[in-house]
């Protein structure tokens, strides 16, 4: 993992020509399996058109796999730290995804901290395979986003 990596703090996403390509409202933890299954749905057809037949397959399942892994460790964090209930929203724009959940905490900052047995590892798991990540309130509701490469790495 990057341990010299931090969370941006009161900073919004990256400007830039993002296409929302999908909208998830997540009460419970059943809803989870449902936005991995719809974040990899939405990837896949704009990975296979950028890649090639070489790296089509390669492309698609590691940009899949790296975007479900930032959804739903974003999405369960807001479900723990937070009242349902919590918006995901994917775009993308030139070659990058940017994962926004939205949510209303009990504290504002999302906290990076040791991982035990209680858990711990999701925010460093995100900041590992994301290329960056933030966080602002805006009213009572807190945003935290991370933007992912489209490419393998």
């Amino acid at each position: 993992m990057q341990e010299s990596r931090a969370i941006a703090a009161g900073e919004a996403p990256p400007d830039g020509s993002w296409s929302e390509v999908g909208r998830w409202t997540i009460t419970d933890p059943n809803s989870l399996t449902a936005i991995r299954r719809g974040v990899t749905d939405a990837v896949r057809p704009r990975v296979i058109r950028a890649a090639g037949a070489r790296s089509m397959v390669r492309r698609s399942a590691d940009a899949a796999e790296r975007l479900s892994l930032v959804t739903g460790e974003l999405a369960a964090n807001g479900l723990r730290h937070a009242l349902p209930p919590i918006t995901v929203a994917l775009s993308f724009s030139e070659g990058f995804w940017l994962v926004v959940v939205s949510d209303h905490p009990s504290y504002g900052r999302p906290v990076l901290r040791e991982p035990d047995s209680e858990g711990g590892i999701g925010l460093h798991l995100v900041l590992a395979v994301s290329e960056h990540v933030g966080w602002h309130m805006s009213g009572t509701t807190r945003c935290v986003w991370a933007v992912v490469g489209a490419t393998a790495v």
